[in-house]
């Protein structure tokens, strides 16, 4: 009975170490960021038509923030969105941050705001991506 229970236990230890080794690479691993920006007129579900293009393309959205004001003249409401996304490594076949890019740009031309994507290199600085 001894050398059995050796064995499922010396398993549940091999186990675990293999599971905690892979959670350590998959949460270590270095993504790739980007800070998207959207400033224009509100529009009801703008939130919804930005994120679904980001999650289409696998961005996981790690910060976001939303404001809205008066506009100066015209008394118009101006809907305002920032926040961060990521990529994890490695990056999908066929990921392509013009074609993002691209999306956003004309989803912000039908819903008359300007919506902008740049990449955050890994010193902190942002590199302009428009």
């Amino acid at each position: 009975v001894i050398p059995i229970v050796r064995n499922i236990i010396s398993s549940c230890i091999i186990l675990t170490f293999t599971f905690c080794s892979q959670f350590f690479y998959i949460y270590n691993a270095s993504p790739d960021s980007g800070e998207f920006t959207l400033s224009g007129a509100d529009n009801p579900g703008i939130v919804h038509k930005v994120t679904s293009i980001l999650a289409k393309h696998d961005l996981s959205i790690d910060e976001m923030e939303t404001s809205d004001e008066e506009a100066p003249f015209g008394g118009t409401l101006l809907f305002n969105m920032t926040g961060t996304v990521s990529a994890m490594h490695p990056l999908a076949s066929g990921f392509n941050v013009e074609k993002i890019r691209d999306e956003l740009i004309n989803l912000g031309e039908s819903l008359n705001c300007d919506i902008d994507l740049e990449d955050i290199n890994t010193t902190g600085k942002e590199a302009s991506a428009a």
